[in-house]
């Protein structure tokens, strides 16, 4: 009935991975990306043909770490109103840079344009020079509502090109319909094995030690889902990896993320077995309010997604 397109976490890839993915929703002509620099000719990024989805209903996922040509895509999409972009607003990196060789070897990239959507939104958010520091709290002060709201009041306006709706320009692409991280079953404990790296080493070992006698038992994804959850045992390993690296078990702190863990160490084992869709197909219906407001849209398009595109 419809597709989802995630680019949470999507940190970029090339220019024409991008043209391409955001050209198979868009028709011949539609312009996809620009580019515009003080000392280099501005040039345009066109669909070549007509994609091979024009109509379907499209719902696109970014966060804060959507990045690069993940948010050319996301911008074309929803300056030419083909789909509804969902989820939090992303991070801000447009640049053309130019690599120049230097006699020792090495090299040096200088930038020398940035990239605009199609409604000529600029993807960058802005730096200035010295203050990088300042330059990531702007993009951590997105997420506190009030901040947010100020900064969407002083963010310049702009019209999309198929129905004339209101975007706001200003770096990154804010997204449609705003849907904030779901934060239940994170706790100190947790985000402390996190940090330390205990949870990433755990797993690593752990998959390696499992991974023959799970593809045993489960020859597909669709069994392995219905029929696997990580252990009691499989937790106390991890609990016990952490106090041996001097993180104090934390009773409490655990029972708020127990089936947190539980959900992730599944993923991540699915990921192992069948691949990084699989992660994914744990993950999102589970634990992704995004996503879940993503499938809601595209089950009744006629009330919640159609409207926002032709308002």
């Amino acid at each position: 009935e419809g597709l989802i397109l995630d680019l949470r976490g999507n940190g970029g890839g090339l220019l024409e991975q991008a043209i391409g993915m955001a050209g198979f929703f868009l028709p011949r002509g539609a312009v996809i990306v620009s580019t515009e620099g003080r000392a280099v000719p501005a040039s345009s990024f066109r669909a070549q043909t007509n994609g091979e989805d024009l109509k379907g209903r499209l719902v696109v996922l970014i966060d804060e770490s959507s990045a690069s040509a993940s948010e050319i895509v996301a911008g074309a999409v929803q300056d030419w109103d083909r789909g509804v972009v969902v989820g939090r607003p992303s991070f801000g990196k447009g640049l053309v840079q130019r690599q120049i060789g230097l006699s020792d070897g090495s090299a040096v990239r200088i930038t020398v344009a940035r990239y605009h959507t199609p409604s000529g939104r600029v993807i960058q958010r802005p730096y200035e020079k010295g203050k990088r520091r300042e330059y990531y709290l702007d993009h951590l002060r997105r997420y506190n509502d009030a901040a947010r709201d100020s900064l969407d009041a002083a963010a310049p306006a702009y019209r999309t090109l198929r129905t004339g709706r209101t975007v706001y320009g200003g770096g990154g692409i804010r997204p449609d319909i705003l849907v904030e991280a779901d934060t239940a079953g994170f706790s100190n404990y947790y985000g402390e094995l996190i940090r330390r790296g205990i949870v990433a080493d755990f797993v690593g070992d752990w998959l390696d030690g499992s991974r023959d006698s799970l593809s045993r038992r489960y020859a597909s994804f669709e069994a392995f889902d219905a029929g696997y959850t990580p252990s009691d045992e499989v937790l106390e390993r991890l609990t016990a990896l952490g106090e041996s690296r001097g993180v104090k078990f934390d009773a409490e702190g655990f029972a708020v993320s127990e089936p947190l863990v539980r959900m992730q160490l599944k993923a991540l084992a699915a990921q192992r077995l069948f691949g990084t869709g699989a992660y994914f197909r744990v993950i999102n219906p589970a634990a992704s309010p995004a996503y879940a407001r993503a499938v809601a849209i595209l089950e009744d398009w006629d009330k919640s997604g159609q409207p926002v595109l032709e308002p």
